[in-house]
């Protein structure tokens, strides 16, 4: 990925995290129409959302954040990139210093995709960043 796509996959990331849902109101909660309680909304569009319900069998409110599922091959890359990063950290303290987080965890991505030849498209380069992020 070159400088300017690089650029480009940051600042598309940062405009996801930065828009801001709108979180609706809360109905009242109390019986009976507590049991009828679903609410869901955005907090990171793509990525992660809210879902406030009433779960009959706890007999409480639950606040549950759905995020993106990885699959398989996806966790390792992640491990390893979460490994090399922590290693780089302890051999490069003060290049680490000198730089955004947001661009050492692009790199590191990148480095370790490239390192084992894994195939990828944006949607998982994404997904991957989301969870380093």
């Amino acid at each position: 990925m070159v400088a300017d796509a690089k650029k480009e996959f940051l600042q598309y990331f940062n405009k996801l995290v930065k828009q801001s849902p709108k979180i609706p109101t809360l109905p009242e909660a109390k019986p009976p129409d507590v049991y009828k309680l679903s609410v869901e909304y955005p907090l990171i569009p793509l990525f992660a959302y809210a879902h406030i319900y009433y779960d009959l069998v706890r007999e409480e409110i639950v606040y549950h954040v759905n995020e993106p599922i990885l699959e398989k091959d996806e966790r390792l890359v992640l491990n390893k990139i979460k490994e090399e990063i922590i290693d780089k950290i302890y051999q490069e303290v003060e290049y680490l210093m000198d730089v955004e987080k947001e661009e050492i965890l692009l790199d590191m991505l990148l480095q370790t995709v490239k390192k084992f030849k894994i195939k990828y498209d944006q949607g998982i380069l994404l997904k991957i960043y989301y969870y380093l992020w």
